[in-house]
């Protein structure tokens, strides 16, 4: 009788420790499952956002990049044929100037007439640019565009805004030279009103 009461408690205590280990076992193949596949799901989500953020930095690049503008090459006989023309008739045989190189493709000179408004916008005796408006100054530039291009049909008139973005001092700055820079905000003002003039800018420093 009491052999059989020991054997009974034994096959009690090996079956409970069966258990534990039997648990213990499914808990750890458990954990090193859900590891697995959080490492798996970690390493996806950052590929992606790497993925992603290449993405955005090429989309970026591609909009920030300005795209090459090519440019016919320059038609030498037309070229010399403007510069005898600007020379007014001379009989010096200084002009046009001999042997120069030929400018690059895009030039603008010899083939438009560059009509150009000057000046500060802080200042109203420095010139136009700042002595009026900005949007009365620009109508009046469109006029004289339109006064040049109606007594000379056969050359181009090209606007233009040409901004004093430095001006002499009376007194040393920061720097001890005597010079002021316009600041930064007033020359976007001006890249801004040139955009709207289909101008081009000349920026006096």
């Amino acid at each position: 009788m009491v052999l059989f009461c020991m054997t009974q408690n034994i096959n009690k205590i090996i079956k409970m420790k069966f258990k534990k280990i039997a648990l213990s076992t499914f808990l750890v193949l458990f954990s090193l499952a859900l590891f697995t596949n959080c490492s798996q799901n970690s390493n996806a989500v950052k590929a992606a956002n790497k993925t992603a953020s290449k993405s955005d930095t090429t989309k970026k690049s591609a909009d920030t990049v300005a795209k090459a503008v090519v440019y016919p090459p320059i038609n030498h006989a037309q070229y010399d044929s403007l510069m005898k023309k600007l020379a007014h008739g001379d009989t010096s045989g200084k002009w046009p100037v001999k042997n120069t190189p030929y400018p690059l493709p895009g030039a603008i000179l010899p083939y438009k007439r560059v009509v150009a408004f000057y000046g500060n916008l802080y200042a109203k005796k420095m010139g136009i640019l700042g002595e009026l408006p900005p949007k009365e100054m620009l109508a009046k530039l469109k006029v004289e565009v339109k006064n040049w291009e109606k007594a000379d049909p056969t050359t181009p008139v090209q606007p233009a805004l040409h901004y004093i973005a430095v001006v002499a001092s009376g007194d040393p700055g920061k720097d001890n030279k005597y010079r002021h820079r316009m600041p930064l905000r007033q020359i976007d003002t001006v890249l801004a009103l040139a955009k709207k003039a289909h101008a081009i800018i000349f920026l006096d420093v």
